[in-house]
């Protein structure tokens, strides 16, 4: 039986197709969980989609970065969880729309194929895998799979 997972997509949405990010997301947990706990069952994944202005915010307050960065993930699956928390939330991906296209146009490939690199990089960090060049060989790997063709 495969594993159930919801996404929850705040803001932009037309980049995504839900049943790609299940798929992704289900694969990554199944082949790259890299926490010293099992994963879910059945898990949740929320992601916000904002401008550059607001993952400044972000980056500046929680990892101490006074800049716009493409994608962060904050990751809910190792330690206690407080009462009421969903206890299936693997946890959030913050990715911006404008550092995505402006890498996207250094790449030369399209918007779409680069948010779904940092949906794939975020969903990578929510399983416990650290920044490296192990990270970006599995990145790699994976956007090929199932992005090959954008």
């Amino acid at each position: 039986m495969s594993r159930q997972v919801c996404i929850n997509i705040d803001g932009e949405k037309s980049c995504y197709r839900e049943k790609e990010l299940k798929e992704i997301s289900r694969h990554i947990v199944d082949k790259f969980w890299n926490h010293s706990v099992p994963p879910p069952e059945d898990f949740e994944v929320d992601i916000s989609i904002v401008d550059d202005c607001k993952i400044k915010e972000l980056n500046s307050e929680y990892l101490n970065k006074n800049r716009p960065t493409d994608v962060i993930a904050f990751s809910f699956s190792e330690g206690e969880k407080s009462p009421g928390e969903n206890p299936q939330l693997l946890g959030q991906i913050i990715i911006s729309s404008e550092t995505a296209g402006v890498n996207a146009a250094h790449y030369g490939h399209s918007a779409s194929k680069e948010m779904h690199l940092l949906f794939i990089h975020g969903m990578l960090h929510l399983c416990g895998w650290e920044e490296g060049k192990e990270i970006k060989k599995i990145q790699q790997e994976l956007l090929s799979k199932f992005c090959g063709r954008q």
